[in-house]
């Protein structure tokens, strides 16, 4: 089975980058312990404030499932959601290894 990758863009509420930046760094840490995660980075823009880029590798898709039921990601979604202006999530599988 492919590997997992999901590039999610988000774009913080105004005045609310550094609340959603330290939010989004509890995650990213509680994340990366997950028996499934291969790797899951935590971008900021560097010119414009409040745009952030996850980029995370799963072992597959159950894992992914998995993530998204986690204590941990519930708990960010209930702190971030207000915090967040704007969101883009794709999940792309990655091609069979030959």
């Amino acid at each position: 089975m492919s590997q997992i990758v999901v590039v999610a863009k988000i774009t913080a509420q105004p005045e609310s980058a550094a609340a959603l930046e330290h939010a989004m760094g509890v995650l990213v840490q509680a994340s990366r312990s997950e028996a499934g995660c291969v790797a899951y980075d935590l971008y900021k823009h560097a010119e414009l404030a409040g745009e952030f880029v996850f980029v995370e590798t799963w072992h597959d898709r159950a894992a992914l499932e998995a993530h998204w039921q986690a204590p941990h990601m519930q708990a960010y979604r209930q702190i971030a959601g207000p915090l967040i202006a704007a969101r883009d999530v794709k999940v792309l599988p990655l091609p069979e290894q030959a």
